[in-house]
């Protein structure tokens, strides 16, 4: 700036406020919740939104209420590790009433929380990851014809694709990339809504069997919504079928 000249609030805020070369993984980490009130699948009315400023690693866990955020967060960051990191993490949230606990939450993991600039989306990057991972979302359901119940499910897919895609921000390197310093195996992403065939469970291919039916050998029709997340106890490479069923659901 000239002499003299004194930096307003709005552009310190379009300033990066870490150096992303100097940074570690997870070292600097933003969350948000996004409303599913009016999209909620199975009563799950918030989606988590987790965002590593390093890497752009983006996680997405569906909520029954506010009151999950701090368990559900501490079972993502034991997912990614990073309690384990051998320096100190701090994961920025805004000021929602619930989210005050965060530090006192976190603190058994030796994980640190701090607050953002409150009304400010640029402060805080989970808000700028659910205003694009909204749009994909949204535009998952337009292709696959199905309801707007299922964003909260479409989010999560969309979080996690995103970790394959290469980032114009990081040097064209994927998440992926940054975290695990390879390229990643997409051979097992599919559409998001496509149908597929899923193994039955012990109990229903019993059944089937018993029945004679032909289920017994072709699997049970299913559409696919996504993979398994931290908040599924599942791997990454375990997938999450919705079946379909005579009432729709």
């Amino acid at each position: 700036p000239e002499p003299g000249h004194q930096r307003t609030v709005d552009e310190h805020l379009t300033i990066r406020k870490y150096n992303v070369a100097e940074l570690r993984v997870f070292e600097h980490m933003y969350i948000d919740l996004k409303d599913l009130t009016y999209a909620a699948f199975k009563s799950k009315f918030y989606a988590l939104v987790l965002v590593d400023y390093k890497s752009l690693k983006t996680e997405v866990v569906l909520l029954h209420s506010k009151e999950d955020t701090i368990p559900r967060l501490c079972e993502v960051l034991i997912y990614l590790g990073v309690h384990k990191l051998p320096y100190l993490c701090t994961v920025h949230y805004d000021s929602d009433g619930t989210n005050i606990y965060i530090p006192e939450g976190l603190r058994h993991l030796g994980i640190a929380g701090m607050p953002t600039i409150p009304h400010r989306q640029s402060a805080n990057l989970a808000e700028l990851a659910i205003k694009n991972l909204t749009k994909r979302a949204k535009r998952q359901l337009l292709q696959a014809q199905m309801h707007p119940k299922y964003l909260g499910l479409a989010l999560r897919y969309c979080s996690y694709v995103d970790q394959y895609i290469s980032q114009p921000e990081r040097a064209k390197l994927s998440s992926w990339q940054i975290l695990y310093g390879t390229k990643p195996d997409i051979k097992h992403l599919k559409p998001f809504g496509s149908l597929v065939s899923a193994s039955l469970s012990t109990a229903k291919l019993a059944v089937a069997k018993q029945q004679q039916s032909a289920q017994a050998l072709t699997g049970e029709l299913c559409l696919f919504v996504g993979y398994g997340d931290a908040g599924d106890h599942c791997t990454q490479s375990d997938k999450v079928y919705l079946l379909l069923t005579k009432a729709g659901t």
